[in-house]
């Protein structure tokens, strides 16, 4: 064959027209038979006749004014805000407008506005927005008012929010479009931008990294990435960023905030140095008590997705609170912060939360009596139990050397002291708190933890906490449940097992059959819930494989 005719790849007009393409020239017959030539041109213009093209391309112009119009239209109408959801004041049914958050959508939002560096001011904001509307969900908590003020410095000034933080917002946002809207060719729907913002987010916080640029940003937007990869079903992933981010808190010297006072005397014990090095100050001293109720806040919250990461992928937690000397203090109220009311009773670490009096009463609760926790330190109190139970009962089944019967029964009792602090679930509804709320996570979490401790507890306390559990969900929408915390779907499974099991001595000891009743219809709503959780994380697939198995072994045995 001629070297003029041997097969080249398809030529970029075909495939932006996604039109066959033979391949045979640099510029394929079809491209070249249908752009007009310099001649042809030449006598366009001299006859003075509109080619057709002139005409579409009018006609393209009209439609774009008209798109225009009617977006601005839409976004200036007036609409009342009842919750989260906009409704019309006309009576009539019209046009359902999308969640606040979500509209009115900026006019700069054309084109490929995701492609500059930084991107136009009312796109951030409303990104930005989108993200905070969330901001319980995914625990992210700071001072709101401080940063939603640096957004108004320049990029490259060092009070402005760095991009780590910044792109991670980006991704989060475009994640929970894709919730809000799973139709794809919806115009609010941002799913295909993901992997865009996310390898921004990655290198920026590379960059924030390599020059030690507002690492507090760098913390921040590493607890973002790894809340979307856990969320997404990527575990691996999100386990490798956490590590990295926890190692980095403790380098910082977050673990060893002692006091949540702002005193310029009480500096965090910074990591011991190498011998013949100096030690390293990663971050500059808090300047006043916001910006150390921040560093307290973003402290637990590496620790809260750490715990979440170990959990889900059966690997060991970053953060040792032995090993690596947590002593920080947990966090208050945000109120508390901004108005110094922050009193010594109230203070209290981790470690007081492992350890129970011979009375059945924590260590702290015994020395003072402090007000009630926030529900983000509820959350954080559950999670940490649940996590360290887990690793007892793995400890004793594959490491017995280092197994100790004592602090099976010292963690069993300060679940049971956690449990009996928590008010009751009743009180979060009534107030109208979210189903994926701190402290419902709070009671699944203290529950599935006694759960978790299998035969080291009570048949009657396992039991009683699979119940309680189920009635958990009992009026969970069921978007709700898909949006929960993917250890849900362990504290469920462990339920399940367990009320299967009471079913079977049940049976066995002719049971009235009320009570069989009563045991089948809290299966049936926890195996439900996992059911629709696998839909979000597949991983819960083999968990509801397995006591559906239990099921049917039950159900043969009848």
């Amino acid at each position: 064959m001629p070297a003029k005719r041997r097969q080249r790849e398809p030529c970029k007009e075909c495939i932006a027209r996604n039109r066959p393409c033979e391949g045979l020239y640099s510029e394929c017959d079809y491209y070249r038979r249908s752009v007009p030539t310099k001649a042809a041109l030449a006598a366009e213009e001299a006859s003075g006749t509109k080619p057709h093209r002139y005409f579409l391309e009018q006609h393209v112009k009209k439609l774009e004014e008209k798109l225009e119009r009617l977006t601005e239209e839409a976004s200036s109408t007036s609409n009342l805000s009842v919750g989260s959801r906009a409704v019309s004041k006309s009576p009539s049914p019209a046009v359902e407008l999308p969640p606040r958050p979500f509209h009115p959508r900026p006019a700069e939002m054309t084109g490929r506005w995701w492609e500059p560096e930084v991107l136009a001011p009312a796109v951030r904001d409303y990104l930005v927005g989108i993200t905070l509307a969330f901001a319980d969900e995914d625990h992210l908590y700071f001072h709101y008012p401080s940063f939603l003020a640096s957004l108004a410095e320049p990029p490259d000034s060092p009070q402005a929010p760095h991009r780590a933080l910044l792109e991670a917002m980006y991704l989060v946002a475009c994640y929970y479009t894709s919730m809000a809207f799973p139709n794809p060719n919806s115009p609010y729907s941002l799913v295909r931008l993901e992997n865009h913002f996310l390898a921004r987010a990655r290198k920026a916080q590379t960059d924030s990294l390599a020059w030690c640029d507002r690492l507090m940003d760098y913390l921040k937007g590493t607890c973002l990435v790894t809340g979307y990869f856990i969320k997404r079903g990527r575990y691996l992933e999100g386990y490798h960023h956490q590590c990295g981010a926890s190692r980095m808190a403790l380098s910082c010297g977050l673990h060893q905030i002692v006091s949540p006072i702002f005193d310029l005397s009480v500096q965090p014990t910074l990591p011991p140095a190498l011998a013949g090095q100096e030690k390293t100050i990663l971050l500059p001293p808090p300047a006043n008590q916001i910006e150390l109720a921040d560093r307290i806040m973003c402290f637990w919250g590496i620790y809260l997705r750490d715990k979440v990461a170990s959990v889900v992928t059966g690997f060991p937690p970053a953060l040792n609170e032995d090993q690596d000397g947590i002593v920080a203090v947990l966090p208050r109220p945000a109120a508390e912060y901004e108005t110094d009311d922050l009193r010594p009773q109230d203070i209290e670490s981790i470690m007081d939360v492992f350890k129970a009096t011979p009375s059945g009463t924590s260590a702290r609760a015994t020395a003072a009596k402090g007000r009630p926790d926030s529900h983000f330190t509820s959350h954080i109190k559950g999670m940490a139990l649940y996590e360290r139970a887990r690793t007892l009962i793995n400890m004793e089944q594959k490491a017995p050397e280092r197994f100790n019967q004592g602090d099976v029964a010292v963690i069993h009792g300060a679940i049971k002291v956690f449990l009996e602090s928590l008010p009751p679930v009743r009180d979060a509804i009534e107030e109208g708190l979210p189903f994926w709320s701190s402290l419902i996570s709070a009671h699944t979490f203290g529950l599935g933890a006694l759960l978790e401790l299998k035969d080291r507890v009570t048949q009657g306390e396992q039991v009683s906490a699979a119940m309680q559990i189920s009635r958990l969900i009992v009026g969970m929408p069921e978007q709700e449940s898909l949006k929960g915390c993917c250890v849900y779907g362990h504290c469920w499974a462990a339920g399940a097992e367990a009320l299967v099991a009471h079913r079977q001595r049940l049976v066995a000891q002719r049971a009235s059959q009320e009570e069989i009743t009563e045991v089948d219809g809290c299966l049936a709503r926890l195996m439900a819930a996992t059911k629709k959780l696998s839909g979000a994380y597949p991983n819960f697939a083999f968990q509801l494989n397995h006591v559906q198995r239990l099921m049917e072994m039950t159900s043969v045995s009848e």
